[in-house]
Order: C-alpha cells, then sequence, then structure tokens
C-alpha cells in the first residue's frame, strides 16, 4: 500500500489528496480484501495466478512447482502495490509509472483525456 500512497505523494505533494485517491481507489475497485488481516482477495488472486500459470504455461507452472516456488512467492507483491513495485524501476521521477496509472485511471474511472 506504501508503493501506491507514495505514487500519490510525488505526483501531488500533498498527503490528504494522496490519502483521498488511495482510500478511492481501494473503495471503487473493492481492494480492501487486500489488506485484510486473512488476505482473502490476495489469496483469491493467487489460486487464479497458480491456475492461469497451470492452463495457459504448463510447462513453466510444473517447473517451477517441482522446485518448490508457488507464484504467490513472485507476484504477491505486484497485487498488493498494484503493480506499482514491478514500474517503479530506478528513473527519477518514475514516468513509466505515471504514465500507466493514468492510462489506468482514464480506461477504468471513464475519464477523459
Amino acid at each position: 500500500m506504501n508503493f501506491i500512497a507514495g505514487m500519490f505523494y510525488f505526483a501531488f505533494s500533498d498527503e490528504a489528496t494522496a490519502f483521498s485517491l488511495l482510500a478511492g481507489i481501494i473503495s471503487h475497485f473493492s481492494l480492501e480484501g487486500l489488506y485484510k488481516v486473512d488476505v482473502p482477495l490476495l489469496r483469491g488472486y493467487m489460486y487464479k495466478t497458480n491456475r492461469l500459470l497451470a492452463i495457459f504455461l504448463p510447462k513453466f507452472h510444473a517447473h517451477i512447482h517441482n522446485e518448490g516456488i508457488n507464484a504467490s512467492y513472485i507476484c504477491s507483491s505486484w497485487f498488493l502495490t498494484i503493480f506499482t513495485y514491478v514500474m517503479q524501476g530506478r528513473s527519477q521521477p518514475p514516468v513509466l509509472l505515471q504514465e500507466v496509472f493514468n492510462r489506468f485511471l482514464i480506461v477504468t474511472l471513464g475519464a477523459s483525456e
């Protein structure tokens, strides 16, 4: 959650705005389950990720399974940070991250450019 809030704070330099945006995204997309104690939404995403890997990348899925690796080890941070962790990179400012999030918000919230 801190990656998302940090991105908003970086973009707006205002804690109240960053918090408001974070709360709005969590509410609008029903992401509360990612941050509850038993992380029910995250568990569901992990199950779906494992199933999708088994269906679409069966050799890869079998290989990581044989090595004792679960997909949740690889991608739980992606879901918890709504992919901001992956796209943050080393560039300052994180231009790619800002552009992707802008597009995400425009498309999903129906805002116009």
